[in-house]
């Protein structure tokens, strides 16, 4: 995945692509706020736009791709980022 995106900066094609796929998952992003808000009621409404910009940073591949170093997969590694997200959006941890 470094290297896509690495070529999608060199490619317009593949660089429009990527943004896409950025766009739909700040889609996602927003889908899952309003599903948490509906919920549990959080997050409350003026703390919804910072809820969004950490949702979005912790399911970016830089981040996961920083969490995973050369050792974890992907099973390793989304516990953790779902930890820090219930963590960012005061939910605490899962029951």
């Amino acid at each position: 995945m470094r290297r896509v995106r690495a070529l999608g900066v060199l490619d317009r094609d593949l660089g429009k692509a990527l943004d896409e796929r950025n766009q739909r998952r700040g889609q996602v992003v927003r889908a899952v706020l309003q599903r948490l808000m509906e919920r549990y009621g959080r997050p409350a409404a003026d703390e919804r736009a910072q809820a969004e910009e950490m949702l979005y940073t912790l399911t970016s591949f830089e981040t996961f791709d920083t969490l995973a170093g050369a050792r974890r997969n992907l099973e390793a590694v989304a516990p953790a980022i779902l930890r820090l997200a219930r963590a960012a959006l005061g939910l605490g941890p899962r029951s």
